[in-house]
């Protein structure tokens, strides 16, 4: 995005950076924002110049966000609260990974692809019942296990979501020293709000 394009935002979130002194170019338009009403909340272990100037600050143990993020996006898919039809078209979510190799399944598992041809992924297309490459499928399936020609495959958001599974809010708060509350306001920033 451009810059400027904080301007349409309800929230600023600037997570572990410093834009007052990294990118004052940015900073300006962000300012700006701030002065029609954009909130400005900025996560950093140091209370930078920028935090100093956001609207709200939360400090959080260093080397923890990962962490953080980890649970925010679990909160978010056990919640319901993530836009399944964007995630299905305009993500690698619903690619299909062989459980044999670990890797997606591509066109070339099964035709020869030539040097510098697209070589796209397939995905579970629930119209048909059967494969479809990434972008041809009408309905592609987010969850699921599937077989194909005798090879087991899932979809990358079931692995996506077992994974998160081990990210927890009330961990995220004993690792990261960001209280729950604050955690939830968050979540609630990037699931209602339109965050940049």
């Amino acid at each position: 995005n451009e810059a400027k394009s904080v301007l349409d935002s309800s929230h600023i979130v600037i997570w572990g950076s410093n834009p007052v002194h990294s990118t004052p170019q940015n900073w300006r338009w962000m300012q700006r924002a701030k002065e029609q009403g954009t909130e400005i909340i900025t996560i950093d272990p140091v209370k930078s110049a920028t935090a100093h100037k956001s609207d709200r600050y939360i400090p959080i143990k260093p080397t923890t966000d990962g962490y953080l993020a980890l649970a925010m996006a679990n909160y978010i898919l056990e919640n319901g609260l993530q836009d399944d039809a964007f995630i299905a078209t305009r993500s690698t979510a619903p690619m299909l990974v062989r459980r044999d190799n670990g890797k997606l399944l591509h066109k070339s598992d099964y035709v020869a692809v030539a040097e510098g041809e697209d070589d796209p992924a397939y995905v579970w297309d629930e119209s048909t019942g059967a494969i479809a490459l990434y972008g041809e499928a009408a309905s592609p399936v987010l969850e699921g296990t599937f077989e194909v020609d005798g090879i087991t495959v899932d979809t990358s958001y079931s692995l996506l979501k077992n994974q998160l599974a081990n990210y927890t809010i009330s961990e995220a708060t004993r690792i990261t020293g960001v209280p729950e509350e604050s955690i939830l306001e968050l979540v609630d920033v990037f699931t209602n709000g339109d965050a940049v």
